[in-house]
Order: structure tokens, then C-alpha cells, then sequence
């Protein structure tokens, strides 16, 4: 039974050894944004250098990121609606790691069309509506009772 415990430890310090020199950058960027400015945050091996691109422009990096490999680029300024935006983080032990994205800014607000009746007596209704972009949209209903 001891031996089984053993093999069982030896195989979790083996995978946390595997984990540690493995090359990881997690980063978020959505594809569609209303705004031209926005913060960028993410994670990689502590320690590294992390550069970023916009429109194949190296616009910040940042020499080390801090001990739990976090990173934040603030205030990132885009100049134009679509953008392709790459990340690239490196460090001495693991080999380059590359993350691109595409960025699309998008002001305008999004048209929607719908006619719904003041008022609806049946207990279902179908409220058909038209948008000219993807959008989400939330109807709450009210009951009002004479």
C-alpha cells in the first residue's frame, strides 16, 4: 500500500515539472468592441518577455512579466476599425509563443426593427424582429390585470 502511494506522488511532482517548462499564453481579446481604447490583459510563464503588435506595429512590450507570469498592456489605442492585433511571448528556457486576433470596432448602434401591439391577449405571441448586425436582446413582459 506504501508503494502505491509513492508511484502516485512521484507522478504529480512529474506533472507539475512538465507544466512549469511549458510555454502557455492565455490571452482575451474579443473580435467585436464599441470602443478605440481598451486594456489587455493575460498570462504567460513568469518572467518573460511579452510584445505586442497592432497592424504588424510592435506598439508595447514589456520586459518581464511579474512572478504568476501576468501581464497588462493598458489604454491599447487602435486607429482604425479592423485591426489584427498579435501577441508574442518569449524567455530564455521555453521557445516563442504567438496569439493574433482580430479586432473590429463597431460605434454605430446596431437598427432594430420590431411592432409589437400595445396591447396582446393570447398567452403566446411572436415578437418578429430585424437587426441589421448580431445583437442580444432581453423582451421582459408585464401583466397588467384590470
Amino acid at each position: 500500500m506504501a508503494f502505491v502511494f509513492i508511484a502516485s506522488l512521484f507522478s504529480v511532482s512529474a506533472t507539475n515539472h512538465t507544466a512549469v517548462n511549458q510555454t502557455d499564453l492565455v490571452v482575451s481579446i474579443p473580435e467585436f468592441i464599441n470602443t478605440y481604447v481598451i486594456d489587455i490583459h493575460g498570462t504567460t510563464n513568469p518572467g518573460s518577455k511579452v510584445e505586442l503588435f497592432i497592424n504588424n506595429k510592435k506598439v508595447r512590450f514589456i520586459n518581464s512579466t511579474d512572478p504568476a507570469g501576468r501581464f497588462v498592456f493598458n489604454r491599447v489605442a487602435f486607429n482604425s476599425t479592423a485591426n489584427k492585433v498579435k501577441i508574442v511571448s518569449s524567455d530564455n528556457i521555453n521557445p516563442q509563443i504567438t496569439k493574433n486576433f482580430d479586432v473590429n470596432i463597431d460605434t454605430e448602434p446596431p437598427i432594430i426593427d420590431f411592432n409589437i401591439p400595445a396591447v396582446v391577449t393570447e398567452a403566446r405571441y411572436k415578437i418578429n424582429t430585424t437587426t441589421n448586425e448580431p445583437v442580444n436582446i432581453t423582451y421582459v413582459i408585464s401583466s397588467v390585470e384590470n
